[in-house]
């Protein structure tokens, strides 16, 4: 039926609307664009509010919304002046339970002989949701540590690199590598060096501020972002409190464990204003750390770090 067809609204036509919507799985609901109260809901627009149809029709559109009827009006006024289209949101919504559902609602209006009704129609697609937060994750996230890997990293660096242009700052990037990894892995093994790796990323995290990032790039091989670089000196105190974060001794299996972590600084714009040329200069300068004695951090200078 077209915005502009003219049906009467009668019981017939609740009774047909009835017996048709109430065999489908989407919500769906009627409502009276002048009185704003629901001519009709579906059986699943019932289950969705954990209510019969009676308390469903008793509470109104604009509690179950939990707008007040000024704002429902403003809303329905709004969609009636371009009747033609459907209006598409997604929203999170509570469930009777208590939990939360993402649904995607579309909502047009319809003219009828006694005037607008608003059909709105609502599916979950919290599963939906679920999954693209899953490949997100797993697209973003490294497995093991959920830090950001290597991508996410270079793409927050890159993002940090382009707002320190616009304002003449700085960023700094601290290229973290773990000393003598490989032995832990080769003598305890390498479910034992996951887990070592799972507590290094959570004491990594409580060295930096919240709008910093750590992440894994693979192996023992971790970066720290600083954005937004105050001063230069910030740099290397986070680098010193990494690494006597990270020389304290882990209990993993009861065993206990210690090891050292060099890091390589490289700071925006002196040793490059693109992400290639900071991994490449941070990693250098982590290289010079381990050649100096390693549990150190190096700053990126040419040519002694290179």
């Amino acid at each position: 039926m077209t915005a502009d067809q003219k049906q009467p609204w009668t019981e017939g036509n609740v009774r047909l609307f009835r017996a048709a919507m109430d065999a489908l799985d989407d919500a769906i609901y009627l409502v009276d664009a002048t009185t704003l109260s629901f001519i009709d809901v579906n059986e699943a627009g019932c289950r969705a509010q954990g209510r019969t149809r009676e308390e469903v029709f008793a509470l109104g559109p604009a509690t179950i919304l939990g707008i007040t009827r000024d704002e429902l009006h403003s809303t329905y006024a709004a969609l009636i002046e371009r009747s033609t289209g459907t209006e598409v949101l997604e929203l999170l919504r509570p469930r009777p339970k208590g939990t939360q559902a993402w649904v995607e609602l579309r909502r047009r209006a319809l003219r009828l002989e006694e005037g607008w009704i608003i059909v709105t129609v609502v599916r979950d697609i919290t599963e939906r949701k679920e999954m693209q937060e899953r490949l997100l994750q797993m697209a973003h996230y490294d497995s093991l540590t959920d830090l950001p890997n290597r991508a996410l990293c270079y793409d927050r660096l890159n993002q940090a690199l382009i707002q320190a242009r616009r304002r003449s700052g700085s960023v700094a990037l601290l290229f973290v590598d773990l000393d003598h990894f490989k032995t832990v892995n080769d003598t305890l093994g390498h479910s034992f060096g996951d887990q070592l790796l799972k507590q290094v990323s959570e004491r990594l995290r409580q060295c930096v501020r919240g709008e910093d990032t750590v992440g894994r790039l693979g192996g023992d091989e971790f970066v720290i972002v600083l954005p937004a670089l105050a001063e230069v000196r910030y740099a290397g105190l986070v680098a010193r409190k990494a690494i006597d974060a990270l020389a304290q001794p882990f209990t993993i299996d009861a065993h206990e464990v210690r090891i050292s972590a060099s890091i390589g600084i490289a700071v925006s714009p002196d040793a490059g204003d693109n992400v290639d040329a900071l991994v490449k200069n941070a990693d250098s300068a982590m290289f010079g750390a381990k050649q100096s004695g390693r549990n150190a951090f190096r700053f990126f200078s040419e040519p002694s770090a290179t």
